[in-house]
């Protein structure tokens, strides 16, 4: 006996290819019309969805120590973390709109342009919209 496909929610930012949802890019405007890579899948399946998660989970190798090392330094570490994400599809809740021009930006790039509370609340609206 198989199990009938479901069409899954069309995410904030990604879309849905078949029966699987990808996530990635900008919500507004939505700037990522397709996947950037395989990661950024989220089948319903199982073992799929597994091996999916256990790759976005692995991160990166290379680690900020914040001790002065100039051979790896923040902005270094600022493009790896960003790479990662946008490689897995996990960029999308890093945007926060910018209240001075009304623009999505990314956390992870234009940190110092956030206050705490700016933060806070952005992560209590993706919590309240069902992301975790």
């Amino acid at each position: 006996m198989t199990t009938p496909a479901t069409t899954p929610a069309t995410p904030r930012a990604g879309g849905i290819i078949g029966t699987t949802a990808w996530t990635g890019g900008k919500a507004t405007p939505l700037t990522t019309t397709e996947p950037t890579t395989p990661l950024c899948f989220h089948p319903v399946e199982f073992t799929p969805n597994l091996k999916i998660y256990t790759a976005c989970m692995m991160g990166s190798d290379i680690k900020f120590t914040g001790d002065g090392d100039m051979d790896f330094s923040l902005h270094n570490f600022e493009d790896a973390v960003e790479a990662h994400f946008v490689h897995t599809g996990m960029d999308s809740v890093f945007f926060l709109l910018d209240p001075m021009d009304r623009i999505e930006k990314s956390l992870i790039k234009n940190h110092g342009q956030f206050t705490m509370t700016q933060v806070q609340d952005h992560v209590m609206q993706l919590i309240a919209r069902g992301d975790k």
